[in-house]
């Protein structure tokens, strides 16, 4: 599985307009055995979906996303997942293979 997670300073963006770079983790068997670190691409955001979709991305989890963006992906066939909190992205990848991926804390936390 191929997951995409957006980074702001080494960690998960907490919100999706503001990721620098994207972590694409690989994992076999809920492991990570490969991460490669992609700048945004040089396109409309709306054709984000597809990009992520040529490098064979299966899931993207991000913090806060519009259902806008979010229908994008799904159409595409890219799973998403929201709500995660503002970790590195090999720990968000890994707690979300373990099936113990955190939310965020409602509230002003971002």
């Amino acid at each position: 599985m191929r997951i995409a997670i957006p980074v702001l300073e080494d960690r998960l963006a907490a919100d999706f307009r503001s990721y620098r770079q994207f972590d694409l983790i690989d994992t076999v068997n809920g492991d990570v055995k490969m991460q490669e670190f992609l700048p945004p691409p040089p396109v409309q955001p709306w054709r984000l979906p597809n990009w992520l979709q040529a490098h064979d991305v299966d899931v993207i989890i991000a913090g806060c996303m519009s259902q806008t963006a979010e229908s994008l992906f799904q159409k595409d066939g890219i799973k998403v997942i929201t709500g995660a909190p503002s970790l590195p992205p090999e720990e968000v990848a890994q707690h979300y293979c373990n099936d113990h991926l955190p939310r965020q804390e409602d509230g002003n936390s971002h």
